[in-house]
């Protein structure tokens, strides 16, 4: 008989327990979904291979808004090369899928004839080629006065530190670009509304 009776209270005491926890576990999930509801959409999930156009990227006191986007993809590997405006002109933000740290760029002349070589001279600075991939370019928004074609190679640079050079070379004609790997930590992204 108290072996019966302890069952009892133990079976009801654990029935009560599974419910409370269920209660708090809904409760919870109401509060997420809530959270969720009221942020902007897309906004939980920006990173530099994210952004959209109409954000607002921060870096050390500048904020720089996404004019337009070339999506670079080959064999599953992706890059994305943003155009940004803010009062000083125009930069370029290279972003690489896998978490790699970005580079801010600006335009600028490299004079390259031929297949960029595997050594760079710029700005009194020395590059090699770190990385090259042939792919396939997708456009979005503005890229201002240039004319692109669907497939381009990229060739990486690196230089003393951060410094890095990045050149496209689109079939027709090789843009230059020149700045520095940042931390991607160091950017703060404000997605559009």
């Amino acid at each position: 008989m108290e072996l019966l009776v302890l069952g009892l209270v133990a079976g009801i005491g654990f029935a009560s327990y599974a419910l409370w926890h269920k209660a708090r576990k809904d409760e919870g999930d109401a509060v997420e979904a809530e959270r969720k509801r009221l942020m902007p959409p897309g906004s939980e999930d920006r990173s530099p291979t994210t952004l959209q156009i109409g954000d607002v990227v921060q870096h050390l006191g500048s904020d720089f808004l996404v004019e337009g986007v070339v999506t670079l993809s080959e064999d599953g590997r992706g890059a994305r090369l943003y155009r940004l405006f803010e009062d000083g002109g125009e930069r370029f933000l290279y972003a690489k899928s896998g978490g790699a740290d970005p580079l801010l760029l600006a335009p600028a002349t490299v004079a390259v004839e031929g297949d960029p070589p595997e050594l760079l001279a710029h700005a009194g600075a020395s590059y090699r080629q770190s990385a090259r991939v042939q792919a396939s370019a997708i456009r979005v928004g503005q890229l201002g006065a240039r004319k692109h074609a669907d497939r381009v190679r990229v060739y990486e640079y690196a230089g003393p530190g951060p410094q890095r050079l990045l050149l496209v070379d689109w079939g027709d004609r090789v843009e230059s670009f020149a700045g520095e790997r940042i931390l991607a930590s160091a950017l703060e992204i404000l997605p559009a509304r």
